[in-house]
């Protein structure tokens, strides 16, 4: 919730394909992510119709997906550096702490959330 995202290969509307919006919700019942686009209009889409843009540093994020470490999913954080050897992320989290995650694990936010300090 809260990345930028853009539409990519809809059958039913093409002409959206291409446009950007924020993710603003997950419905798991219908499996389909509520995203509002640039000029308000909000529409339901699988994940396979998002496209997120990738991550650099700097760049706000939120921790999703972890199934060993679950608790901090949700938790946001500053993607500080991507290390080659290990295919991971150093984000910065409240309090300082530092830890690596893999790239599918962070979610990048849309604005700029408070300070990881």
């Amino acid at each position: 919730v809260g990345a930028v995202i853009r539409l990519r290969n809809l059958k039913a509307n093409p002409e959206l394909n291409g446009a950007v919006g924020a993710v603003i919700s997950y419905d798991p019942q219908a499996d389909r992510w509520t995203v509002k686009l640039e000029g308000g209009q909000e529409k339901a889409v699988r994940v396979d119709n998002l496209y997120v843009a990738p991550l650099k540093a700097g760049s706000y994020v939120r921790i999703t997906g972890l199934k060993a470490d679950a608790a901090l999913n949700g938790m946001m954080g500053l993607a500080e550096a991507f290390d080659e050897t290990t295919a991971r992320w150093t984000v910065k989290l409240s309090g300082g702490v530092r830890k690596a995650f893999k790239e599918d694990n962070l979610v990048a936010l849309q604005r700029a959330g408070r300070d990881a300090d």
